[in-house]
């Protein structure tokens, strides 16, 4: 979809928003470029938030044109494969430990475009409260390291120390 940004009644950031949101069933990962006179740097944090990832300035030539649209259908096969990947992660779960704030939040979003469903600890007391929590099913435990009072390298010894669940028979 090419789209104007600047459209009277319903702007193109609206329309975007509605795709993604499912105004159109099927088409929520519709490829979209937007297309205006604004600045490209302005329209860039409205459009990344939406999940527009292609912008084209009014006034380009026909090649620009292309080029962005021949970009943008690639980056539809690259997601394409991303979903194929979602679909093989779909319901594993894996626990992010990490005392930085900013790590855990970039850690958590590769993990989530991968299909992955993420529980979060700050700290490694939270960690094991998770891990020894009977109702909780965790796949995979990624940890920082150093952390305070119980350390990525701890926490793993405690793992480790624990008696495996038995693999179910066939």
């Amino acid at each position: 979809m090419l789209l104007d940004l600047c459209m009277p009644e319903l702007d193109g950031y609206a329309t975007a928003e509605r795709v993604r949101r499912g105004a159109i069933p099927g088409l929520e990962n519709l490829t979209i470029v937007a297309h205006s006179s604004e600045s490209p740097h302005a329209a860039r944090v409205r459009l990344d938030r939406i999940g527009v990832k292609e912008f084209l300035s009014k006034g380009c030539s026909p090649l620009e044109l292309i080029e962005v649209l021949c970009r943008a259908h690639a980056s539809s096969k690259s997601q394409a494969k991303t979903m194929e990947a979602c679909a093989k992660h779909s319901g594993k779960t894996i626990l992010l430990v990490d005392d930085e704030d900013f790590s855990r939040k970039y850690v958590r979003t590769v993990l989530m475009t991968q299909g992955f469903q993420v529980l979060e600890a700050p700290n490694g007391q939270i960690a094991l409260s998770f891990l020894n929590d009977a109702s909780m099913h965790v796949d995979a435990v990624i940890t920082d390291i150093h952390m305070p009072d119980l350390s990525g390298i701890e926490i793993a010894h405690t793992l480790r120390a624990r008696p495996r669940p038995r693999a179910p028979c066939p």
